[in-house]
């Protein structure tokens, strides 16, 4: 499906993301960037903390085989 298809709407539906950690920033980004749809999130935290420590890996799909 192409890019184009997917969002025929004059008004495209809004994305909700709830948690604003890193997997949901990124998740924001890439909805935006792959198909033009903008997303809010939702984060209960007040403020971010300093002791998390966390990793994220990301696969592009286009590899050839």
């Amino acid at each position: 499906m192409k890019k184009e298809d997917m969002v025929r709407s004059e008004d495209p539906a809004t994305i909700l993301i709830a948690g604003g950690g890193i997997v949901g920033l990124v998740l924001a980004m890439s909805i935006k960037q792959q198909i033009g749809v903008t997303a809010e999130i939702y984060e209960k935290a007040h403020t971010f903390a300093d002791d998390v420590g966390a990793g994220l890996g990301m696969v592009s799909e286009n590899r050839e085989n």
